[in-house]
């Protein structure tokens, strides 16, 4: 792994719009649309070193994957992002307390790298992602559950699409509740990826994993306060 010394600044035209709706009750719902339209983007390289005296490195290193930074030519980022939370008050009981949220978000992607030819990934842009949840809040208590969701993505560019490296979909889910003791003082117990959900990158394919990564529940409990 590399830094490049000549990397050159991205430039980006950005172009947002957005509505809003929010509901008699507490809550909202929301869709944006945007464009990125960016210059010189930076990406990230992968590259095998070849063999010679030319090769970059004195004739070391042959067979070596090197991974850096480089500049692309143009990138064109069109997207959707929708979101949606509401506390669901105007049902009976104890049906009130509860929440929903949720997020989407779409992307379209396309650009050069080192010649004009146009491609439809650009490294570093997930074209799916979004979460969704429930709340309970009520006698105290503040109870949520939410999933995440990560669509694959390009994480590093090679001219030969056999090269090129992806991280795959990966969904998790995590858990939180808290107790209010006092106004200010409360308890406390999360638990993040409960199903040991687990990160894979792979090369061209998905049958070419080149590692995988699995990160375990994580549980933290306490007392918070403030003061």
């Amino acid at each position: 792994t590399q830094n490049n010394p000549s990397l050159r600044p991205q430039f980006s035209k950005n172009y947002d719009i957005s509505a809003e709706y929010y509901f008699q009750s507490v809550g909202l719902m929301s869709v944006s649309g945007f464009r990125k339209d960016i210059k010189d983007f930076s990406f990230t390289k992968r590259d095998v070193i070849g063999s010679g005296s030319n090769n970059g490195f004195d004739g070391q290193y042959e067979g070596f994957v090197l991974n850096t930074r480089a500049n692309g030519g143009w990138a064109r980022i069109n997207g959707v992002d929708f979101n949606y939370s509401q506390q669901l008050t105007f049902l009976p009981g104890m049906f009130n307390a509860f929440g929903v949220y949720g997020n989407w978000t779409i992307l379209d992607t396309e650009g050069t790298y080192a010649t004009t030819i146009v491609t439809k990934d650009i490294a570093g842009f997930v074209k799916r992602s979004g979460n969704v949840g429930l709340s309970y809040i009520k006698h105290g208590f503040t109870i949520r559950t939410s999933l995440s969701y990560v669509g694959h993505y390009m994480v590093s560019f090679n001219a030969d699409p056999a090269r090129q490296v992806f991280d795959a979909t990966r969904s998790s889910v995590d858990f939180s509740v808290k107790y209010a003791l006092r106004p200010r003082l409360s308890l406390f117990a999360d638990a993040t990826n409960i199903f040991n959900a687990y990160d894979t990158q792979y090369i061209g394919r998905r049958y070419r994993p080149t590692f995988t990564q699995f990160y375990g529940v994580h549980m933290t409990a306490g007392l918070s306060g403030s003061f």
